[in-house]
């Protein structure tokens, strides 16, 4: 069976203007609840993009049979962008029609070992990297979690990669 990895925000010219706000080269007001909310404004709409776009959009490629393995999605929008209450509700609102995954993994990560790979893996970090930032996220998404619309496997990301593999497959059937 056909298999494509993607990612988000993706390589679409609306995915280009989100990891220029993520890198700092497009400046941000530096109002968290504002830039948040455009953020989520934007994740909304290169996923829109990324699930109909013609040729190679999910929804497509699902048609024709092709799994699609995507890093990031709806569950990462609620967590980075919405946190809690009101702003929840508006990134859910903006994410509702979107087709739920067959599975959600979310690799567990403690966020020291996050800021070390981090550091080890490239000189400069976006937005969200940072102690702060990521202990806020890690919280959202233990919280999330556990109410979340479809099936989600958490695996401790301190795992070797090849056991992490084991599970995703074992959980998938295969």
């Amino acid at each position: 069976r056909a298999v494509r990895e993607d990612f988000e925000p993706t390589k679409g010219p609306i995915g280009a203007v989100l990891r220029d706000m993520l890198a700092g080269r497009t400046a941000l007001s530096g109002d968290d609840e504002k830039d948040r909310r455009l953020l989520a404004m934007l994740f909304a709409a290169d996923r829109a993009h990324h699930l109909t776009k013609p040729g190679d959009g999910v929804e497509r490629l699902l048609a024709q049979g092709t799994d699609v393995v995507c890093a990031r999605y709806v569950l990462s929008s609620l967590a980075y962008e919405g946190g809690g209450g009101a702003a929840a509700e508006f990134v859910e609102s903006l994410n509702a029609g979107y087709r739920t995954p067959d599975l959600v993994l979310y690799l567990d990560c403690p966020v020291d070992a996050a800021l070390a790979r981090l550091a080890a893996s490239r000189p400069t970090f976006d937005i969200f990297e940072n102690r702060r930032e990521l202990e806020r996220v890690k919280s959202n998404y233990d919280r999330l979690i556990p109410s979340w619309r479809g099936p989600v496997l958490v695996a401790d990301a301190m795992q070797p990669a090849a056991s992490i593999t084991q599970q995703v497959l074992r959980r998938l059937g295969l």
